[in-house]
């Protein structure tokens, strides 16, 4: 790799940028966590409630509606934290220097030693561009899909049940 000479102001204006972007993945990570938080809890009351109901009535609506909260309520439990077989294609990206696994049995010389082997801008700048990746791809993306499916699939099971419920509602009459 060919060192190139940067300049303060460049590699301040680097410093900045960078620190932004990580800035930016932590508070999606944090604001995806707290939309999860809040699909759990809607799942886990809207469960709560129809199953009670479902015992006495016998109810398809009631049922559409149990069964797609109980599986937006597992789905957002899975999207705490994503077993690591979900996320097997990006099981070949390389873990960074931030990745706490990579320093987990080293001593404290070692360490030293692997930080102190950065001795480039453009070196620093790698390891940084491979842990910003990795936060996305082994937590954002996933989180986000995850996210979304529980709540469409709770979307669409209260729709689908409401629907069942009026329909039989007006069958009734």
């Amino acid at each position: 790799m060919v060192t190139k000479k940067f300049d303060s102001k460049l590699i301040e204006n680097h410093k900045y940028f960078l620190s932004n972007i990580y800035n930016n993945h932590v508070r999606n990570k944090f604001h995806t966590e707290t939309n999860i938080h809040w699909i759990l809890g809607a799942s886990a009351i809207i469960f709560g409630l129809t199953i009670q109901y479902l015992v006495s009535y016998h109810s398809i609506g009631l049922f559409v509606i149990a069964i797609s909260s109980f599986l937006s309520l597992l789905i957002s439990l899975y999207a705490f934290e994503p077993i690591k077989f979900g996320n097997k294609k990006y099981a070949h990206i390389k873990n960074g220097y931030m990745y706490y696994k990579s320093f987990q049995d080293m001593s404290s010389m070692e360490l030293t030693k692997k930080y102190l082997s950065l001795d480039s801008y453009e070196k620093i700048v790698e390891q940084y561009a491979i842990d910003l990746k990795n936060i996305s791809d082994r937590q954002l993306i996933p989180k986000n899909k995850l996210l979304k499916g529980a709540i469409w699939t709770l979307f669409y099971g209260v729709l689908m049940g409401v629907i069942l419920l009026v329909a039989d509602y007006l069958t009734l009459f």
